[in-house]
């Protein structure tokens, strides 16, 4: 069996490209995400208010980098961060960043 889960951008604003997040695979999930590429993290909101304080924020600076996010499984949270990994290298943000298996 497959694995998809679909992650497009949906804008970009100082250096921080926002992310919607969807899958139906490991229970399934709907979040948000910004990256982050001057704090190489990544923030994760339950809504798409963006203006409202991260739910989680995933830092690539310790050992406990993934941990847990409320409704989501960790097989999808570890999946799109190691997705989100490759921006910070990259110069744009691509407009889908989808993970398939």
């Amino acid at each position: 069996m497959g694995i998809y889960i679909k992650i497009h951008k949906l804008f970009e604003l100082n250096q921080i490209g926002y992310y919607e997040v969807l899958s139906d695979d490991f229970g399934g999930c709907h979040f948000f995400i910004g990256i982050d590429k001057k704090n190489k993290s990544i923030n994760c909101y339950l809504i798409d208010d963006f203006s409202s304080f991260p739910i989680k924020i995933i830092k690539f600076d310790n050992e406990n980098v993934i941990g847990n996010l409320p409704g989501i499984s960790a097989s999808i949270l570890g999946r799109v961060a190691i997705k989100a990994l490759r921006i910070f290298n990259m110069d744009n943000f691509p407009q889908y960043l989808d993970y398939a298996a």
